[in-house]
């Protein structure tokens, strides 16, 4: 453990953190997440080819502005369908039985997911239920 500590407190300082002095609080959370961290280790490796980032040319947009008062072209109720058209990708644990009303606001009518990928499928048949620490 002491490799560790003095290897978090190196670290912390390379990145301009610092507060090394913070490390044994660290080494505790790392503890505190022992069983989740386990069960991802012993998780089998896909046979699937890893992900391979690839540079892509970067466009301006070609649209225009209408100013910050204009709404923002949104249609929820086609959001939320095309979302229960692919129930096979276990993209939403939950989706509402209709779309609300919209507010009053900037970002009034516009659909929004919330992703939470503590329980996502890591990829076909290798996936791990991790179950609360605390």
């Amino acid at each position: 453990m002491t490799d560790l500590r003095a290897a978090l407190a190196g670290y912390s300082d390379w990145l301009g953190y610092g507060h090394g002095e913070r490390a044994d609080a660290w080494l505790a959370r790392l503890d505190v997440n022992r069983p989740e961290l386990e069960a991802f280790r012993a998780l089998p490796t896909p046979e699937a080819q890893p992900w391979i980032a690839r540079p892509t040319a970067v466009h301006a947009a070609d649209g225009r502005s209408k100013g910050v008062d204009a709404p923002l072209p949104a249609d929820a109720q086609a959001a939320l369908a095309r979302a229960r058209s692919r129930p096979d990708l276990n993209a939403f644990t939950w989706l509402p039985e209709k779309v609300a009303a919209a507010g009053a606001g900037f970002l009034s009518g516009v659909p929004i997911a919330v992703k939470d990928s503590a329980q996502s499928r890591v990829q076909a048949g290798y996936a791990v239920k991790l179950e609360p620490t605390r």
